[in-house]
C-alpha cells in the first residue's frame, strides 16, 4: 500500500493508523425552512 512503511511496527491503537494530515470534506449546507430544496412532491402552487 502506498504511504506505508514495511519496517514500521503495527500500532496497538487503531487510532494511530489515521493520517492526521488528512482533512474531512466541508459539511453540507443544511436546508432552511424557507428553502427546503429538493422535489416539492406534487404540492399545489401557492395561490
Amino acid at each position: 500500500m502506498p504511504g506505508m512503511d514495511p519496517d514500521e511496527p503495527i500500532p496497538d491503537d487503531p487510532a494511530e493508523l489515521t493520517d492526521p494530515e488528512e482533512t474531512l470534506p466541508p459539511a453540507p449546507v443544511e436546508a432552511t425552512p424557507d428553502d427546503p430544496g429538493g422535489d416539492p412532491g406534487q404540492q399545489p402552487a401557492p395561490a
